[in-house]
């Protein structure tokens, strides 16, 4: 949505990157806080293979969109074909759809723990 100049695109990639370091140092200590001692290590090493996995995935997934919605720019005569708005568009709704249905599992697991460990409480 706002990437039509130079500086924009700068800065929400500054945005982004900042969050994104500040990101899996958090998630970690979410996962340590909220796993049981007994079960930290499990739980680390399958948050640490999702995340690898999705670092994996997530740039093949950009280079998708990027190469299927392309346009053509004419500049001086010398006519290319490069991403389009859409591109990047489909890009950063792709995250927000994960990013929600993450936090959706996140609470639908976190109630099913609370039952769990209260087997009266349901």
């Amino acid at each position: 949505m706002f990437h039509s100049t130079e500086l924009l695109v700068s800065t929400n990639l500054a945005i982004l990157s900042t969050g994104l370091s500040l990101t899996s140092v958090g998630a970690m200590n979410v996962i340590i806080l909220s796993t049981p001692r007994q079960f930290s290590g499990i739980s680390l090493g399958m948050s640490t293979l999702m995340r690898i996995i999705g670092a994996a995935i997530g740039p093949a997934l950009a280079g998708m969109y990027m190469q299927t919605h392309q346009s053509l720019l004419n500049i001086h005569g010398i006519a290319q074909y490069f991403p389009s708005a859409d591109s990047f568009n489909l890009i950063f709704l792709s995250a927000v759809v994960l990013s929600v249905v993450s936090i959706v599992l996140a609470v639908i697991l976190r109630q099913r723990v609370v039952k769990m460990a209260i087997p009266n409480l349901a």
